[in-house]
């Protein structure tokens, strides 16, 4: 969730496969595919948690959400096991524990989620999003990219 102004929002980065081109020795095949990790920049994190969209917006995620959106995840995963909803006790234990969690692990958290939000959004509208979060716009609407249906959403800020 984040938080600005009229925001209504709720809701380990692995390697990448890269061709190699080869030489022209060896041009019975046209490439191979390479296995890279990351490149973490500091320990435990990618250059991608450092992004500006990310780094402006992560003062602006609520300081529950990591807890609300992992608290909502326990409950459906505890329903579809059960298929009875999770007792009032269960729910304030699993809800202590999430707020017990560590601030780097919350952080490291929104940081994956702002840049699923950023991939969601689309590439000409980020900024402008970016902007009504901060204050700096007046709230307005942004399209996300189409999903595989071709379908889009509309993210209200």
């Amino acid at each position: 969730m984040l938080n600005g102004p009229g925001v209504s929002i709720s809701g380990g980065t692995m390697g990448q496969v890269t061709p190699l081109t080869l030489p022209v020795s060896q041009q019975d095949c046209a490439f191979k595919w390479k296995y890279e990790q990351p490149k973490p920049d500091k320990v435990g994190t990618t250059l991608d948690e450092f992004h500006p969209f990310i780094e402006a917006l992560l003062p602006h995620v609520k300081t529950f959400a990591y807890t609300w959106f992992n608290l909502q995840a326990a409950k459906r995963k505890y329903f579809k096991k059960h298929e009875k909803r999770m007792s009032l006790e269960e729910e304030k234990r699993c809800k202590e524990e999430l707020m017990a969690e560590k601030a780097e692990v919350k952080q490291k958290w929104a940081s994956r989620l702002l840049g699923k939000l950023r991939k969601d959004i689309a590439q000409e509208c980020r900024e402008d999003f970016v902007l009504s979060i901060t204050g700096k716009k007046p709230a307005m609407c942004v399209l996300s990219n189409p999903d595989q249906k071709g379908k889009m959403r509309r993210i209200d800020c």
